[in-house]
């Protein structure tokens, strides 16, 4: 029997960084060209919000390709 948390837990960071990180450079680019100045608690919930929402779709994406 194969741990998997370990590998879960892995996809899940990776899905979090990647599609978090970009979105909040996006967001603060968009917030500073508008306003002339950056929110950072909006970036910080944003990137959140967004990482976490992609990190659980890689890993629902690896159970589909599993099956």
């Amino acid at each position: 029997m194969e741990k998997e948390t370990p590998n879960k837990r892995k996809l899940f960071i990776t899905g979090f960084i990647y599609a978090g990180i970009p979105y909040a450079i996006i967001m603060s680019l968009f917030d500073w060209w508008d306003k002339g100045s950056v929110s950072w608690v909006k970036i910080l919930v944003s990137f959140l919000l967004f990482g976490t929402i992609m990190g659980f779709l890689a890993l629902r994406q690896k159970k589909k390709t599993k099956q």
